[in-house]
This record gives C-alpha cells, structure tokens and sequence, in this order.
C-alpha cells in the first residue's frame, strides 16, 4: 500500500518538474503591441485587434497591447471605414508591430470617374450649347441636392531676405447652390440667357461659383494653373516692358487623389503645383510658386453623392531686394 502511495507522489513530482522545465525552457511570453494606422498615417482608435483568443481595442495612440504572447501568432484587425486585415507574426522578444489599414474606397473612386467623363469647355468663344446642357444634366446627376462651393484665393509677395510677407491679398467665397435652380431651363434657352438667369436668380457671385462646379467637373485645373502662370508673366512683360527679359515656368504637377472616407461622408482632394522664373534685365530673378488644391465632399444615402466642392488657390512670388518699387 505505501509502496504504491510513494510511486503516485514520485509520479506526480516527477510532472510536476517536467511542465516548470518546459516552461523555463521553452514557455516564456513577451509583450506584443500592435499599433494600426489608417490613411495619411492617422492613428486608429477603437479598432478591434485580436490576438489569438484575446480581443483588445486600441487607445488614442492607435495601440493595442498584449503581455503574454510567444511563438507564431496570427493579428486580426478591424476598423470602422476600413478593410479587415490580418498579418502573422514570430513573437520571440518583446516588439511592436504597425498595421497599416486600407479603406474600401472603390464606389468613390468610380463615381469621381464617372464625373470626369462629363467634360465642359468654357474656354471656347462659343460651345456647343446643346452638349453643354445635356453634359450640365448628366454631370448635377452625380450631385446632392444642394451643393456648398467655396472658392479661396491667397496671394502674397515677399522680398528676398524679408522673412515677413510684405504684401497681397486674400478673398474667400462660398455659396450653397440648389440643383433644381442650376436645372432650371428649357431646350430653348442658350447658354448666354441660362448665365443671365443665374446672375439675376442667385447674384453675379453664385453665378461665377457655377462656373467654378462646372470646371471641377472637368478637371482642368492643371491647365487652368498654366493659364495663370502665363498670364501673370505676360503681365509683368507688358506692364513693365523692358523690365523683364525672360520668363520659364515648370511643368505641372498633379499629387495622386487622396480619398478618406468617415461613415457616411467622404473627401477626394488633388493638389496641382508649378513654379515659375522670371529675369529681369539686370538680372534680377523672380520667383513663383503656385498650387490648386480641389477638394469633393461627399455624402453616402443609397449611394454616394457630391455635397461639397472646396477649390484653394496659393499664389506666393519672391522678388528681389528693391525690384517691388519699379513693378509695383
């Protein structure tokens, strides 16, 4: 009998020793933070992070932390506005790692394709006026059933080695357009006449606006912005002749669309830059640098729609020391 009492307890002492040795040896956790950031490098927080069997949520940092974890573990992440994703991981020391999540921005981006498909031309002296309204119907088709569009214009000069702005101007406007008074028109109407009722229905600012919505539509911004370098140089040459020798300007340069999305609103914003060099005859440089920034909000009902339009304008020129009292 105490034999085999002595032969269970040395069994039992003898498991007992082997599980402490496998957790000394090979059984040792460390501490995993996962840290999830969304687009432009925004911190996530709220987002649901699982990590085997445990569920945390990350803080105002974007992190989530767990303190006992070891070997090969798979990180499952999800986010409000945002993809599911999952990464897995060797934990064999105490590290951090950073996922990165997408959002599922396809229906913007095809309702913003669509969009550009509906070209206006209001350069032209004069456009065809049936294709301008079935485009202008086929284009408010995309939009809510009021639009804010804001226009921001800031200009300024300074002088080489003046750290302060020496002088310019900024103007900001913006204005909610109804789109039944923008479809309001009949198939006699041409498009001087629909212009006309617009300024007298909504006052010359509004109607200016339009033209405004109506060249977003189009995404000409990146000509329009060679437009102005033009026309601000030809100014300078014909203002002040035989001031300035030479102009150059640069090309233009579109950033890639960035799109977020936050429930059920969304934004998609381009930016376009060009630089210009102007000399002058006692060579003297001038410098310019430009952009436009278009910026489409949009709201989601049954689908999305365009609510918003933002256009900013940055208009920033350097001169030399002295050469502001001959051109100004």
């Amino acid at each position: 009998m105490r034999n085999g009492w002595n032969k269970r307890v040395v069994f039992v002492l003898v498991v007992l020793v082997a599980a402490l040795l496998a957790g000394c040896i090979g059984g040792k956790s460390y501490r995993l933070t996962v840290q999830v950031m969304g687009v432009g490098d925004q911190v996530l927080e709220g987002a649901s992070v699982v990590v085997g069997s445990v569920t945390e949520e990350t803080d105002s940092e974007g992190k989530a932390v767990f303190a006992e974890v070891s070997g090969q573990v798979t990180i499952e992440v999800t986010a409000a506005d945002y993809l599911p994703t999952s990464k897995t991981v060797t934990v064999a020391q105490d590290q951090t790692e950073i996922i990165v999540l997408g959002q599922d921005t396809a229906d913007v981006e095809e309702l913003m394709a669509a969009l550009r498909g509906e070209g206006f031309n209001l350069s032209e002296d004069e456009p065809d006026e049936d294709v301008f309204f079935e485009q202008l119907e086929a284009a408010l088709g995309y939009f809510a059933e009021s639009v804010l569009v804001s226009y921001e214009e800031d200009f300024f000069v300074d002088e080489v080695e003046i750290d302060t702005q020496d002088f310019g101007y900024a103007m900001f406007q913006s204005k909610i357009l109804p789109k039944e008074i923008l479809l309001d028109y009949d198939e006699e109407t041409s498009l001087e006449e629909y212009f006309d009722y617009l300024r007298d229905t909504m006052g010359e600012d509004r109607s200016s606006l339009l033209k405004l919505v109506l060249m977003s539509v189009d995404f000409i911004w990146g000509e329009m912005l060679d437009g102005v370098i033009d026309e601000l140089a030809h100014q300078l040459e014909d203002d002040d002749a035989g001031i300035i020798t030479s102009t150059a300007f640069g090309d233009v340069e579109a950033d890639s669309p960035v799109v977020i999305i936050e429930g059920d609103t969304a934004t998609w914003t381009e930016v376009y830059r060009a630089s210009s060099t102007i000399i002058t005859v006692d060579e003297q440089i001038l410098t310019g640098e430009y952009s436009v920034t278009v910026q489409f909000g949009l709201v989601k009902d049954a689908k999305w729609m365009i609510s918003e339009i933002y256009v900013q304008a940055e208009l920033h020129e350097m001169l030399p020391m002295g050469l502001r009292s001959f051109l100004f």
